[in-house]
């Protein structure tokens, strides 16, 4: 049966949200799934997917986390997706930015895996981590479980993470100096100089590429294919 737009259930039939069991009272207020049409408070309806076309939504919208788990494309059962050659001798690991997946970087992560080794995965809270806290600490954990479990040896990998991706790639640099050979961050601030804080993070020993504004998905695969990490 194909899914389509949900009938919204009346606010008055609820006195509990069903995702945290928390009473709804003067200040928590009331809102539908946009994939199930049940009452949630807005903290259970913090999970955003791009809808199936039947429901007519051009954007990325919210719902709970039962219809995040059936309506997106995530493969809940692994964490990250590999692409490329496994014996080619540069790699990179992609993070995403802020409500989206490891399904962002699935058209520039089948170019670049032309010539490099790729990883994309999901950052805590996002995906099929959506059930880990996100916080720092969480991402740079995930991020060396990754290279541990493929066997990453330290600086022998490049982070290129884009807007809240970009930020928990240069913290990551910082708090793990000698892991990793280069970061690439961008759509996440300003260009940086040798005196700005974002350098000094990072550590003076990475590469570092910052740009403003960078919009990926704009890039031609001419581009990417000329992309070369050093």
């Amino acid at each position: 049966e194909e899914p389509k737009r949900p009938e919204n259930q009346l606010p008055a039939e609820v006195s509990a949200c069903p995702g945290c069991e928390r009473r709804f009272l003067v200040f928590t207020r009331k809102h539908n799934c946009l994939g199930c049409g049940k009452v949630f408070c807005k903290r259970c309806l913090n999970n955003w997917i791009y809808f199936p076309k039947e429901y007519q939504y051009d954007t990325v919208q919210n719902c709970c986390q039962d219809c995040y788990k059936e309506l997106s494309s995530i493969d809940h059962t692994i964490t990250f997706e590999r692409f490329g050659d496994e014996h080619k001798d540069k790699t990179i690991i992609l993070l995403h930015p802020a409500t989206l997946t490891r399904k962002f970087w699935s058209y520039h992560a089948n170019i670049l895996s032309q010539k490099y080794r790729v990883y994309a995965m999901d950052i805590p809270g996002h995906g099929s981590r959506m059930d880990i806290p996100l916080n720092v600490n969480a991402a740079h954990d995930a991020i060396t479980s990754l290279a541990i479990e493929e066997g990453l040896e330290p600086n022998k990998f490049v982070l290129w993470g884009h807007g809240m991706g970009g930020y928990l790639a240069i913290s990551y640099g910082g708090a793990n100096p000698g892991f990793c050979t280069a970061i690439i961050a961008t759509n996440c601030g300003a260009g940086v100089d040798s005196s700005s804080s974002a350098l000094r993070m990072a550590g003076h020993s990475l590469l570092l590429n910052v740009t403003k504004n960078s919009t990926l998905a704009g890039r031609p695969k001419e581009y990417l294919k000329d992309v070369e990490i050093k």
